[in-house]
């Protein structure tokens, strides 16, 4: 869930950052849906994917849902999308404005525009971003909640599960491996942030 999820918001945002710059309309979508999503609470984007799949009682809508992993990390991607997409946002204003316009002269498409300017010459800060965002949908738990699939867990369910059942051994070990790993990877994310944007100034 993480992983997909991180990969969905970067993706989401770029695009919508990408065409913010060169478009009032889509700069007005790129900041309502960030000052929606930062505005509305977790258990309230939960039941809103919620309502969404229920919309439709076809077979094959209700079996996407209801079998895979799409429910919850559509949840955890909205309820962290907007600091994601701050820090994407952030990207694009540094990227020189002249290299869109010579790519469009040359005839790039958006998405060769998108790949070869700003994701390929900022490849360490995506990482970097990629990570921040795998550790906050790691930790999501308000927002996914309500849109568990069966047989699938998070660890912020799991460790809920551990602590309310009573076994205190395997909550704090599972706490504590995962404050570990979520710091470590944190930390290493910042680095390669930190180390991208030195290498954006050269």
């Amino acid at each position: 869930i993480a992983a997909a999820g991180s990969v969905i918001v970067i993706i989401t945002a770029s695009w919508l950052a990408f065409f913010a710059g060169r478009s009032r309309v889509f700069r007005g979508i790129f900041l309502l849906l960030l000052v929606t999503t930062l505005a509305l609470p977790g258990p309230l984007i939960g039941s809103l994917v919620f309502q969404l799949t229920m919309i439709s009682s076809a077979p094959s809508w209700i079996a996407f849902f209801d079998r895979t992993i799409a429910a919850p990390t559509l949840a955890s991607s909205l309820f962290v999308w907007p600091v994601v997409a701050l820090m994407v946002w952030q990207v694009f204003k540094g990227t020189d404005r002249n290299l869109f316009a010579q790519a469009q002269l040359d005839g790039a498409s958006w998405y060769r525009q998108l790949v070869s300017i700003v994701w390929s010459k900022s490849k360490g800060i995506f990482v970097g971003i990629w990570g921040i965002a795998f550790v906050l949908i790691l930790g999501e738990l308000s927002a996914s909640q309500m849109v568990q699939v069966a047989g699938v867990d998070t660890l912020p369910r799991l460790t809920l599960g551990l602590l309310h059942s009573g076994v205190d051994e395997k909550t704090a070990a599972v706490t504590f491996l995962t404050m570990v790993f979520g710091g470590s990877l944190t930390a290493i994310a910042f680095l390669i942030l930190w180390s991208g944007g030195r290498r954006r100034q050269k």
